[in-house]
């Protein structure tokens, strides 16, 4: 194993304890809203980086090959009392699918080696949260949505 692949691994591991909490069985499921949001994001876009990381960098073609990769993944959504997949993949703030993604590999300009992993479809009172590879949610407006749908 080399050096940036240990130093991935704990740097997922740091990540993985602080998404779910040490101290909380529940931690996803409480709290406000845009917090279950955000952990949720956060959680979801470690996966997108592992997968990232297992297919040479680049992104999963669609919905359906990364929903596939989760699935084998799924012992491991128990863990953190996840109920279903798609308790993962749906925002508590809009109630819709987090766009996942697919594609083509898309990241801001002020960070072009961290691409974004997933938004939400709507958010709430014109914001959407975004996240990126490894957890770093950010609340976009929806012209700044429009450009990661654009790949700018």
């Amino acid at each position: 194993m080399t050096f940036p692949r240990i130093a991935s691994a704990i740097f997922l591991l740091v990540c993985m304890i602080a998404i779910v909490g040490c101290a909380s069985d529940d931690s996803i499921h409480s709290g406000s809203v845009d917090r279950q949001t955000r952990i949720l994001m956060s959680l979801l876009s470690v996966f997108y980086g592992e997968y990232l990381d297992s297919h040479r960098g680049i992104p999963p073609q669609d919905n359906a090959v990364f929903r596939a990769y989760m699935q084998s993944r799924s012992e491991e959504l128990q863990r953190y009392n996840l109920q279903s997949l798609d308790q993962l993949l749906t925002s508590p703030r809009d109630g819709k699918p987090f766009e996942i993604v697919c594609g083509k590999r898309r990241a801001p300009s002020d960070s072009p080696d961290t691409p974004w992993a997933a938004y939400e479809q709507q958010g709430v009172d014109g914001v959407v949260m975004a996240v990126l590879v490894r957890g770093g949610v950010r609340d976009l407006s929806d012209a700044e949505i429009q450009q990661i749908v654009d790949g700018q």
